[in-house]
Parts: structure tokens; C-alpha cells; sequence
């Protein structure tokens, strides 16, 4: 099954690259392997929904230092459900993982661009952004009038904003010149950013949505 279509973006293919290339230094151990009450990571969570709302390209681009070690057997479920891209440079920010993962998306119109500590999004809602991406732009979920993630972009225009840019720029600086179309969701879970263990432990305890 293919992600739900309209005449907003007409026929079309969606991938999604699940940003998990930074060294989580607020928080002090891996957020892609935290883990939910279903006992899975942020991770292989996120890889699941994406799964289950019929993406084919699933690509996870994982900091390099957190694929071994302790983490081997969550490292291996999380490849039944994803391709995952090893960043060796987690120093160089968002837009060089987002680069790395670009690449493998290689039949897709949209890509949907997934932080990986934003782990609560809804079916629903990743439904609602396919039927709505906007060609030639990029497609912005909103919550109470607050944009969130993830975000959704036209492969063809973000390989063209890519495409020479310093790698110093942040996502947000490379996306700036580009036409923005907001969609309200009833969803939360758009807002939510865990990057300290206290937001971990706000999200476990029910505080979050």
C-alpha cells in the first residue's frame, strides 16, 4: 500500500529520512535507542509508522559511534524495518545527515524530513501531510498555530537547495527561500522535541500527548 494520494500532489511516491546523526550531548546517552512502552527505539518506532503508512524508502542516517557495541541487537531490528546510513561526521550537522540520506531516496517525489526525538507523531497526521504536500515547496504540519515536524519537501527542490550549500548552513537557512504551506493537525506530538533526559521522563509519565 502506497501513502494516501490527492489532487494536491497528485501521483506520487513518498520516502522519509529519519535524522539520528548528532551525538545527543544533552542527553547524555543515544535518543535513537530510547525506548517506548512498546519497548522499541525512537528509531525503529518511527521506521515502523513510516511502514505501516506505506513508504517504501525508510532511511534512518544513524551518528556512526552508536551503531556497535551495546547497541548491536537494537541496531539489528531496526534494519528489518529501514535502510540505515552511517554518519562518521556527526559534527557537521543536520544538513550533511539530511545529504547522506538524500542520496537513497531514489523513486520518491516527497520526502519527509523526521527528527528522531520526535517519536509520538500520528498515523493520522503523516496520512494528512501526504494528501497535502505541496509540489515545488515544502509542507509544514501546525498545532495550535505552531509549526512542527516533520516536514515535508519536493525531492526535485530540496536536491536543487542542496545542492551547494555549505555545510554550515542549518536546514532552517537552506529551506528559507523556498514557498512554505502550513497544515493544521490535531496533533501534539508535532511539537514534541525530546533532547534531555527530564523531557524523556515528562514523555514516559503521560506528560506529552
Amino acid at each position: 500500500m502506497k501513502p494516501e494520494k490527492s489532487s494536491d500532489s497528485g501521483s506520487c511516491n513518498f520516502g522519509v529520512v529519519i535524522l539520528a546523526g548528532g551525538k545527543s550531548s544533552r542527553m547524555h546517552s543515544p535518543k535513537v535507542w530510547l525506548t517506548l512502552e512498546n519497548g522499541q527505539s525512537f528509531a525503529e518506532t518511527l521506521s515502523q509508522k513510516y511502514k505501516q503508512a506505506g513508504f517504501t524508502e525508510i532511511v534512518v542516517v544513524l551518528n556512526a559511534e552508536f551503531a556497535c557495541g551495546d547497541w548491536h541487537s537494537s541496531l539489528s531490528s531496526l534494519k528489518e524495518k529501514a535502510l540505515v546510513v552511517l554518519n562518521n561526521q556527526p559534527e557537521m550537522g543536520r544538513v550533511y545527515s539530511l545529504n547522506q540520506g538524500l542520496q537513497y531516496i531514489r523513486k520518491s517525489n516527497f520526502v519527509f524530513i523526521q527528527n528522531v526525538d520526535n517519536p509520538v507523531i500520528k498515523n493520522e497526521t503523516l496520512k494528512l501531510l501526504c494528501r497535502k504536500a505541496e509540489r515545488n515547496g515544502v509542507t509544514v504540519p501546525e498545532f495550535k498555530k505552531q509549526a512542527g515536524h516533520p516536514i515535508v519537501a519536493d525531492v526535485h527542490l530540496l536536491r536543487n537547495l542542496l545542492r551547494g550549500t555549505g555545510e554550515k548552513k542549518t536546514l532552517r537557512e537552506v529551506l528559507l527561500p523556498c514557498h512554505k504551506k502550513r497544515i493544521d493537525v490535531n496533533d501534539p506530538g508535532v511539537l514534541v522535541n525530546i533532547n534531555t533526559a527530564e523531557e524523556y521522563e515528562a514523555m514516559m509519565h503521560g506528560v506529552v500527548a
